[in-house]
């Protein structure tokens, strides 16, 4: 018998083979935003394990995965794999702008904003090949926060230099940041504690991604019971075409 633990992987690959077997018309990369509408929903889990995946498998065009930590009140993905055992296999920081505008600026404490490209680097996890990004918070003050905005052309950018970018993004319970962004994605996965799946708040935020103009894949349950995909099945993903 197969262990919840296995089954998460199964869904999160069968997730991932709908994913490939839609690409764009265009032959670029594709954005795929995962969001929640709660806190601690396990939403940097499923990014991340889902962009393992894609850089463990040889991508079609032979460019890389990222993952693009755009939680910044949490930074999930850099307290992963930024540990003292992991940050030695981690070769970089780079360049995360690519010459464009990246998606994040800075908030003051006296209600202005601010744009500085240096304060995100990206990194490449020399087990996996996986381009993670991370903050350089010893760059703003203590009162600065960093947010989320609206970037079109720098998503494009990126689909230029990658075969998948999986965005964590903060919960909608904390920041309608991740609204910002789901129209620049080509599909945006809600994920959900299994114990939750009947809670209208799930409804609410899948309407407020199609609202905001993103492509809405399903609801991805994680924790409490084996993971499994409602809503939306992996092949109707697949026939989710992005634009």
């Amino acid at each position: 018998m197969e262990s919840q633990s296995d089954m998460g992987v199964n869904v999160l690959q069968s997730v991932f083979d709908g994913l490939r077997a839609s690409p764009r018309s265009d032959g670029l990369g594709q954005i795929i935003q995962v969001l929640s509408a709660t806190t601690q929903s396990g939403t940097s889990h499923v990014a991340r394990n889902l962009a393992l995946i894609g850089a463990r498998q040889p991508a079609d065009d032979g460019k890389r995965v990222g993952l693009f930590d755009c939680d910044y009140a949490q930074l999930a993905q850099t307290n992963h794999f930024f540990t003292a055992t992991r940050a030695n296999q981690m070769q970089g920081p780079y360049d995360a702008s690519f010459g464009a505008q990246g998606c994040w600026h800075i908030a003051h404490s006296n209600g202005s904003y601010s744009d500085n490209s240096n304060i995100c680097g990206l990194y490449i996890d020399s087990q996996t090949g996986l381009a993670v990004t991370s903050l350089f918070w010893d760059q703003l003050y203590q009162s600065d926060r960093v947010t989320l905005r609206q970037a079109p052309p720098y998503w494009q950018v990126l689909r230029s230099h990658f075969s998948y970018v999986f965005v964590d993004c903060p919960a909608l319970d904390r920041s309608t940041d991740g609204l910002l962004i789901a129209p620049d994605c080509d599909q945006t996965i809600l994920v959900a504690k299994a114990d939750t799946s009947s809670n209208p708040v799930h409804q609410s935020a899948r309407d407020k991604i199609i609202q905001a103009g993103g492509r809405y894949s399903g609801l991805l349950l994680n924790a409490g019971a084996p993971m499994r995909l409602i809503n939306q099945t992996a092949e109707q993903i697949a026939s989710n075409k992005p634009v």
